[in-house]
This record gives structure tokens, C-alpha cells and sequence, in this order.
């Protein structure tokens, strides 16, 4: 993360990962599934950060936890969010992050703008007439979305997510395929339980695929928390498992997990060799974030009255009126699929190793959080919660 220092507030194993907590613990209330991409979401809010001006910039940068001292250095921001980008094509997994911004024909966009998004976010520029029809504008998103992430998210969009006041929509696309170093033996799957406090039917237990295999792995555990690392193939991903000793204990989790906390619990791991449950899962989950986002301090963006984005347009006054979000994993015996989108819409107005022991016994078979990160960098692409296989 280097020319990234001087942004943050803390040096925590990934600056975005408190915001990523934050995020976390507001889009856990209900008893379901859960899945997001804090990476994604926190690269549009960073796109618009560099539109705003005033109160509403300075909420943009409380909110993702930017230092005050900001010098606007759109460049080294824009690297971070590259990262992902320039991998080798013969590797064993797959990751792009794409960005793109969609302006109204005619519309007063500044230059400056559409120049830091287009060379410092490696953002694709569109023009369309979100006035005339900005039903064939939701088409057109929708399918580069679609694109970006090989079909996981079509329709990111619906009919009233634009209007004929849209002026300006952002979009970032995060797509990640990941097969496991060390696979599941699909013969070996079986049927067991999976018990859990809240199905929706009211029962205590359901029987689903159950992956099992025996292997070494990074594994850290305390008398409340089992935290199981599972590598992917020639990658610096890997899914992270915290798994609560208690059948109910996800809400303690939940209410407990701090980023600098969980840091240092990833970075105690050890190698041990592990007998590993996993349930197959298959998850998507498409949210609304305004109230969320709004949760997070970024108030003024969202008010047609106090909303600052002169850094984009000084002609009309823009407001958020929309941010969407959808995300979908995929976790089977061979590794991971999951695909993430984030759409702002505007509109006017290393391993320690020890003496052999038995195998830990790590049986996923009650509700559990997972991330995929960078184990290099500890940056959260993914994250979420399984309460129902």
C-alpha cells in the first residue's frame, strides 16, 4: 500500500477494513443470509468522494476513515482500488475490478472529474440520455454489469431505480473465481444437519451438502471461536471462517467483531491439520444503501438541499438519490465464485509451525461468518453470514 500512508488514520492491516466492520454490523440485522463487497462499495463511495465538496466531502472522509489532511491525492487513492487489476491470465483464479460512470448527453460534467475517474480509477466514460429514456440507460448498465461479471449479476438495476432526473450513475463490478489449493473429494460430500436458531419454518435443523476433507490449514481457536483459513490455488486470496463454539453464538460475534481485534486473531494463526465440515452454499443478496450509508455519517449527500458536488457539476445541483448494491457467492467442493455491484445513482436537485497434534475438528454445521481477503494485504473483497445453507 505504498503513497497510502498519509490518507489513514490508523495502520491497520488494511485501511478500509473498519469501514468494511462498519458496514458489516448494519447490514446484519433479520435472521437470513447475508453477502456484500465492502471492497466495491467503498470504491464507489471513493469515486464520489473526489465530487464533493464542503460537509458533504468531509462526511465521505469520516465515513471511510480518509485522514483530515487529505491532499487530494486522487492518484494513490485510484492505485489502491487498481490492485486487483493486471493479474496473470495464466493464473489459477480470477478477479476484475471494473469501475464506469454513465453521464446525461449535453450534461455539464467538469473535465477534471470524468479525467481523475477515467486515469486514476481506470473508469470506462458512457454518455446516454437518462431524460429522454432511462429505461434503455438501465439496460445498458445492466448489461455491462452483467459483462463484468460473467453473467452473476443481470440485473442490477430494476425500472425505478432511474428516472428522467438521473444526471449521473457510478457503478463498480468485482467478480472473483477461486478454486481451493486443497479441494473437496466431491464423493465425499453427504448429507448431515445444519442446525440453526431462526429457519424460517421453524425448524431446529436441516440436512444439506456437507463438504468434508482433512488437511492442513491456517487455524487460530479460543474457548468462544473457531477461525478457519482455506487458501486459494497460486493466489493471495483465501476464505476466512469464523465459526462460533455455540449454535447461537452469531449474535455475540456479531455484536463483538472489531477490525483491529480480528487483525490480530488472523495474525496469530497456526498450521495444524484440520478435519473440516463445510456446507455448500449459494447466496445473493441485493441491498438498498441508502439508509446505511447514511448510517455511516454520510448524511448531506442524500438531502436535494445540502448535498455538495460542485467538484462534478457547478451548473446543476446534484443529490444521491440511489445506492444499490447486489453480491452473490458461490462455495462448492473445487472453490468459490462471487460477484459484487455497487451503483451510485445521481440525480439533480506467514504460517507458524509446531510439534503434530490430532486434528482440530472444525464442523461448520451451525451459522457462521466468512471473508474472502487478500491474506497479503488483509483487504475484505467479500464478507457475510450463513444462517441457512
Amino acid at each position: 500500500m505504498k503513497n497510502l500512508e498519509k490518507f489513514f488514520n490508523k495502520n491497520e492491516d488494511d485501511p478500509f477494513n473498519p469501514f468494511a466492520w462498519k458496514l458489516y454490523r448494519l447490514l446484519k440485522s433479520g435472521t437470513g443470509n447475508v453477502v456484500f463487497s465492502p471492497f466495491s462499495i467503498a470504491c464507489a463511495v471513493a469515486m464520489l468522494f473526489f465530487g464533493a465538496e464542503g460537509n458533504t466531502r468531509n462526511q465521505i472522509r469520516e465515513a471511510l476513515g480518509l485522514k483530515n489532511e487529505l491532499a487530494d491525492d486522487s492518484t494513490a487513492l485510484g492505485n489502491y482500488f487498481q490492485t486487483l487489476k493486471g493479474k496473470d491470465p495464466d493464473s489459477n483464479y480470477v478477479l476484475n475490478s471494473a469501475n464506469a460512470l454513465w453521464m446525461q448527453i449535453g450534461g455539464e460534467i467538469l473535465e477534471k472529474y470524468t479525467g481523475i475517474l477515467r486515469n486514476d480509477f481506470g473508469a470506462e466514460l458512457f454518455q446516454c440520455d437518462f431524460a429522454k429514456d432511462h429505461l434503455k440507460a438501465m439496460r445498458e448498465i445492466n448489461a455491462w454489469v452483467s459483462g463484468k461479471t460473467r453473467e452473476k449479476i443481470p440485473d442490477l438495476l430494476n425500472s425505478e431505480s432511474l428516472s428522467p432526473l438521473t444526471r449521473m450513475v457510478i457503478v463498480n463490478a468485482l467478480y472473483f473465481l477461486g478454486n481451493w489449493a486443497s479441494p473437496f473429494d466431491e464423493e465425499l460430500t453427504t448429507k448431515k444437519p445444519f442446525q440453526t436458531p431462526h429457519f424460517p419454518d421453524g425448524e431446529k435443523e436441516r440436512f444439506v451438502d456437507m463438504m468434508i476433507q482433512t488437511s492442513d490449514f491456517s487455524y487460530h481457536e479460543n474457548s468462544d471461536l473457531q477461525i478457519l483459513e482455506m487458501v486459494y490455488l497460486d493466489s493471495p486470496f483465501s476464505m476466512v471462517i469464523l465459526l462460533p463454539r455455540r449454535v447461537d453464538g452469531i449474535y455475540d460475534l456479531e455484536e463483538n467483531i472489531e477490525a483491529e481485534k480480528l487483525d490480530k486473531q488472523l495474525a496469530s494463526f497456526s498450521a495444524r491439520e484440520v478435519q473440516v465440515s463445510l456446507p455448500r452454499f449459494n447466496v445473493r443478496s441485493g441491498l438498498d444503501l441508502n439508509d446505511v450509508l447514511i448510517e455511516t455519517g454520510i448524511i448531506d449527500a442524500f438531502d436535494e438541499r445540502l448535498a455538495n458536488f460542485t467538484k462534478i457539476n457547478t451548473e446543476e445541483p446534484f443529490f444521491l438519490s440511489q445506492v444499490i448494491h447486489e453480491a452473490v457467492i458461490e462455495v462448492n467442493e473445487t472453490g468459490t465464485e462471487a460477484a459484487a455491484a455497487t451503483a451510485m445513482v445521481a440525480a439533480m436537485g506467514v504460517m507458524e509451525e509446531f510439534e503434530p497434534e490430532p486434528p482440530a475438528i472444525f464442523k461448520a454445521d451451525h451459522p457462521f461468518l466468512y471473508l474472502i481477503r487478500n491474506w497479503q494485504t488483509g483487504s475484505i473483497l467479500f464478507s457475510g453470514r450463513l444462517m441457512e445453507p
